[in-house]
């Protein structure tokens, strides 16, 4: 095979895998959503239910000026109704009891909404940050996985990596700010702001109780499907980049190569950079190394124009059973390193370790003996935490690879 088809075939599988536990995160955080949502609903009900039987026509006309007001942050969309309502002849309905206590209750309403979202995005940010952690490992342990495929070598300047250490990674700023700002925001900032705003809206239109719940949910849905699925696509993205970089650096790859397309897909925003090649030194997160821009898609492959091609297939060890990449041989190597041993009253070649690593010049090395060797010395504290080291059951690379 050649070298680079076999880096670009394992950079690609590995951006699949990484979207797909993205995915999977995802699917576990709207279901958590779903538990903030209702506590939201109930107390919205509450306020709904005490005005419901309230009908005052000047409200509802003064309300006709919230058309061509188009913010979604409910205190900038309370300020513009104020002033043109005003401008428009409106303000003794700003001034009845009625309004002012509707206006009370929704301020009190806001801040409700804060602290029941404070709550969850506490949460949220503690699995985040595992989440982005555990990505980061595992997209430099692959990394370093398919060199050792390509190559036969374990580089021994790879990093070993802590819980601490993987925290103050995942927490590096990046585009301005870091992970736990931006969900820290989206929770109990925009959130709160669109649903209250959608009460404010519902409230001085007088629709019924069940009408403003359905336009709130939608705003949850507009915020958890746009906004949230846009952070952790971009997060998640952005550490499985960050960590093949510090693996080029770690592995002294001088080069890389720019990937824009994905399953036959090319990024429309990055297509002027696929297959183009940077210096490691030159790379510049946004300009000519992903992600470029949120939701980016894009990856890149370590560059060697004088890499050998990679001279191994796809073979069975018949010891084990299980399958392993080896040297290429032709059929009569192949006989003459099966039929060296032979299993007593079975009938089937088997080949020892030593014959094995003898023959092949390279050690079998699974990815989660890799992992293994990479890890800490001493693994107690990432046990006590639950930090998880990548497995094969993370990156099925052996059946991928047969095809």
């Amino acid at each position: 095979m050649k070298s680079s088809e076999y880096w670009k075939k394992r950079a690609l599988f590995a951006k699949k895998k990484q979207l797909e536990a993205s995915a999977d995160y995802e699917a576990a955080m709207q279901s958590r959503l779903r538990d903030l949502e209702h506590d939201i609903e109930k107390e919205a009900l509450d306020y709904l239910q005490r005005y419901a039987n309230e009908n005052h026509v000047g409200l509802k006309q003064a309300a006709s000026v919230l058309g061509n007001i188009d913010s979604t942050k409910w205190s900038m969309t309370l300020e513009e109704f104020e002033r043109k309502a005003k401008a428009g002849g409106y303000e003794k309905e700003l001034n009845a009891e009625y309004y002012k206590s509707r206006i009370f209750r929704l301020q009190q309403l806001h801040e409700q909404m804060v602290e029941f979202s404070k709550k969850y995005g506490m949460a949220e940010q503690l699995r985040m940050q595992k989440g982005l952690a555990k990505q980061y490992q595992n997209s430099y342990y692959l990394d370093a996985y398919n060199k050792y495929r390509a190559t036969g070598q374990l580089d021994i300047k790879l990093n070993h990596f802590n819980e601490q250490q993987l925290e103050n990674i995942v927490y590096r700023p990046w585009k301005g700010s870091d992970f736990s700002k931006r969900i820290w925001k989206e929770y109990t900032e925009v959130l709160p702001d669109e649903l209250t705003d959608a009460l404010l809206r519902g409230t001085l239109f007088g629709y019924s109780p069940s009408k403003v719940v359905r336009m709130m949910r939608d705003r949850f849905q507009k915020v958890s499907e746009r906004d949230l699925h846009r952070l952790v696509i971009t997060e998640m993205g952005h550490a499985a980049e960050e960590a093949t970089a510090q693996f080029y650096k770690d592995s002294d790859i001088e080069q890389y190569q720019y990937l824009a397309t994905l399953e036959s897909h090319t990024c429309d925003q990055c297509a002027h950079l696929d297959e183009r090649i940077f210096n490691v030194k030159d790379k510049r997160e946004g300009i000519n190394y992903p992600l470029i821009h949120p939701y980016c898609r894009c990856t890149t492959v370590p560059y060697d124009k004088d890499l050998p091609d990679i001279e191994t297939r796809w073979s069975r060890d018949p010891k084990t059973g299980k399958g392993t990449y080896v040297k290429n041989m032709n059929y009569k190597q192949w006989e003459k390193t099966a039929s060296q041993k032979t299993s007593k009253g079975t009938g089937q070649n088997v080949l020892g370790y030593q014959d094995w690593k003898k023959i092949t010049g390279v050690k079998i090395l699974s990815l989660e003996m890799l992992s293994s060797l990479l890890a800490p010395k001493s693994s107690t504290d990432e046990k006590k935490t639950g930090t998880n080291y990548v497995s094969p059951t993370d990156y099925d690379l052996n059946d991928e690879e047969q095809n």
